[in-house]
């Protein structure tokens, strides 16, 4: 496995993706072992205890190990999840605990879609932008060239369907 990047961090926060993923566990538990998706994502990045490409990659190796599901954007601990959260979150400072409790609390329940697509004539085709925007900044804009409207309309189909997920992915690929 590649370096975490860990740009975007507050000191004090965390890099490792086996701490990160009981503190998201730890979250769900607190907040009746379900939350959104987008809304999980805004508290813990808001706290600055976790960069964005890691909070990624926890969520999605919890759900690979059926610690949590998603299901219309809500995610919800499991019962291995809880359990994890028993054994294991004991070692993080009340600090910590408070800041995403708060950070939590303070997010509304639904908020406007961070993706956004934008279609752009161009010479015998399509551009389509693909933009992700995360509260105060833009982590991505893509802008890609189809040659029909078919094809630029499952292009971004396929970006709104997970966003976070193809971000990831274009990470990897790059670094």
């Amino acid at each position: 496995m590649q370096e975490p990047i860990f740009a975007g961090v507050e000191p004090g926060g965390y890099h490792d993706p086996a701490t990160v993923r009981v503190l998201l566990c730890w979250l769900l538990e607190q907040c009746g072992r379900q939350m959104e998706h987008s809304r999980l994502m805004r508290s813990v990045q808001s706290t600055g205890l976790v960069n964005y490409f890691t909070l990624c990659c926890a969520l999605e190796e919890l759900r690979q190990n059926g610690l949590i599901q998603e299901q219309d954007g809500v995610l919800s601990l499991t019962a291995k999840g809880s359990q994890a959260v028993r054994e294991l979150s004991g070692g993080f400072p009340p600090s910590v605990r408070e800041a995403l409790l708060e950070a939590a609390c303070k997010q509304p329940e639904q908020v406007e879609n961070p993706a956004t697509v934008q279609y752009l004539p161009a010479s015998n085709g399509i551009l389509v932008r693909l933009t992700l925007q995360e509260q105060d900044y833009c982590p991505m804009e893509l802008t890609l060239y189809t040659p029909d409207q078919a094809s630029a309309q499952q292009a971004a189909k396929r970006f709104l369907d997970n966003p976070a997920g193809f971000y990831q992915a274009m990470l990897e690929r790059l670094i």
